[in-house]
């Protein structure tokens, strides 16, 4: 849960930004993951997929969005 609340707050940061590529790319990149992750691992593992699925796309999420703003910030720099 800790993961999915850091990336969550990763993702508010990017749209408090007003940084409307990095946030579509990123909801794109939410969607894309999503579907990858439950295609590859609910027919195999059933409910116990799901949970993984679920961990598995928060996870990834945390390491794009975090790719992200450091990009951002380096950028700035």
């Amino acid at each position: 849960n800790a993961i999915g609340n850091f990336s969550a707050l990763q993702f508010r940061y990017i749209r408090s930004q007003l940084d409307e590529q990095a946030h579509k790319e990123t909801s794109l990149y939410l969607a894309l993951s999503q579907i990858v992750f439950s295609l590859a691992l609910i027919p195999t593992l059933g409910l116990i997929g799901v949970v993984i699925a679920s961990f598995c796309n928060k996870f990834a999420l945390m390491v794009y969005i975090g790719r992200i703003v450091k990009k951002r910030r380096d950028l700035d720099v």
